[in-house]
């Protein structure tokens, strides 16, 4: 297993949404396992919701209610097992604003 680049972008809600799908190489058949995420808007008071979905467009991943910034690292609660595209969404934001987004996976060959 190794880990991959970071993805590290900048999305900007419009209407307190955004959402961005991050394809993976084409052709890859490897199982990526999120150990990483980070997301953090540009005020600390914003409110947000954010979802994950995979290929299939399921949600795999879902936190709401959230305020300024958020890390989590725990294998327990991040998706795992995941297969071609991911779409990350963030919704139901109370501002307007830019989020750092920052996601780490682990590839199984």
């Amino acid at each position: 297993m190794t880990l991959t680049e970071p993805i590290k972008l900048t999305l900007t809600t419009s209407g307190g949404t955004i959402s961005n799908t991050y394809s993976f190489e084409s052709g890859t058949k490897r199982c990526r396992n999120l150990v990483h995420l980070f997301i953090k808007p540009t005020s600390s008071d914003t409110q947000y919701d954010i979802k994950i979905t995979d290929k299939f467009d399921l949600d795999i991943f879902e936190e709401t209610d959230l305020y300024g910034k958020y890390i989590s690292t725990d294998p327990d609660n991040l998706p795992q097992y995941i297969y071609g595209n991911i779409t990350l969404t963030i919704s139901n934001a109370t501002n307007d604003e830019d989020f750092d987004v920052l996601l780490i996976f682990r590839e199984e060959h």
